[in-house]
């Protein structure tokens, strides 16, 4: 596999972050199609998807950087 998947003057795209957001944003469309047959409020389902991902790459990192400093 190709570590960086586009490469424009300084900016390059990294394969696996691209990989990482197309997942992740297909699993959101995959749970707001869901909800909408459920009966439950899409517009909801992408407000809480949004906030659990955000919370998610938050967190990580807040954990990646206690470990990196010997906290844990």
């Amino acid at each position: 596999m190709y570590p960086r998947l586009l490469q424009i003057g300084n900016f390059s795209l990294p394969t696996y972050g691209f990989l990482v957001a197309t997942g992740v944003l297909l699993g959101l469309l995959l749970c707001v199609r869901n909800s909408q047959r459920l009966g439950i409020n899409p517009e909801d389902t992408w407000n809480l998807g949004i906030i659990v991902t955000l919370a998610g790459i938050l967190g990580a990192k807040n954990f990646a950087d206690r470990e990196r400093l010997g906290l844990l």
